[in-house]
């Protein structure tokens, strides 16, 4: 279910749902859903970390993410008012869907997460950057560096043998052993470093939350109406991220200017 981030920080945003197996009916039942705010999903997450019946803490999730249904019938006969004593009447396999949808809407997904800690990351790296403008659009098409930056991930590898390009470290056409064309690094860590143009991982919509995230947090205010606990857990999930980044960076440069220091001494 593919939704606008910023209507997601809205825990009161409803979102219609039609279920895998009706979708191809004329006569569909629509579900109306909506995402989990602070305090509806920590009760959710206490429930399944108290092992209690894994039922107990779907039908919970139902209760606070499932707010209204239409054309909703018994064998296509009888038409089920909507009450939350009456969520037994939904199939189990479109049950499951639902919680599923729900939880969905008020996550952020791995991919999203992985994208906003890169953001973070970048936008760190560029404001100790000498000379940040080398890494814009018109810089790398004036000295024709596609290639060397790898810009649009065709080229990670480059044969040792026969110079062609490849996506993998042994050559297609030769077999050859082939190398790195770029190994762009932001720490010693082992892994903290990209294979193409860091400016082509940047992703919008990562950008805009971040940048939301962090405008929220400047203004010391809330996304929306309400108290911290009313607020999606969404947003909650997603300034958790951004801010753990940001302190993670931090205390790593702290812990550089440490050493600097004692290496002085």
């Amino acid at each position: 279910m593919a939704q606008s981030l910023t209507l997601k920080l809205d825990p009161d945003t409803i979102y219609p749902y039609v279920c895998e197996v009706e979708r191809e009916k004329d006569n569909h039942t629509t579900f109306f859903l909506k995402s989990l705010n602070i305090l509806q999903y920590r009760i959710c997450e206490e429930l399944f970390s108290d092992d209690v019946n894994v039922g107990e803490y779907g039908l919970k999730v139902l209760e606070y993410g499932l707010i209204g249904w239409d054309n909703f019938a018994w064998d296509d006969v009888e038409v089920i008012p909507f009450d939350l004593c009456n969520i037994g009447t939904i199939p189990y396999s479109n049950q499951l869907e639902l919680f599923n949808n729900i939880i969905s809407l008020s996550e952020v997904d791995s991919d999203l997460i992985d994208e906003m800690i890169y953001i973070v990351k970048w936008s760190d790296w560029l404001s100790k950057s000498k000379n940040p403008d080398q890494w814009t659009c018109e810089y790398c098409a004036e000295k024709k560096l596609a290639n060397t930056r790898n810009c649009d991930g065709s080229r990670t590898f480059s044969c040792k043998s026969c110079d062609a390009f490849c996506s993998d470290d042994v050559c297609p056409k030769c077999n050859g052993r082939a190398n790195l064309v770029l190994k762009y690094r932001f720490s010693n860590k082992v892994n903290d470093f990209v294979t193409k143009c860091p400016v082509s991982l940047v992703k919008t919509r990562a950008i805009k939350l971040v940048n939301l995230v962090n405008y929220i947090d400047h203004t010391k205010s809330l996304p929306m109406v309400g108290g911290a606990l009313e607020q999606s857990h969404f947003y909650y999930m997603a300034r958790t991220v951004v801010l753990s980044e940001q302190n993670s960076l931090m205390k790593d440069e702290l812990d550089k200017m440490k050493k600097d220091v004692d290496k002085k001494k």
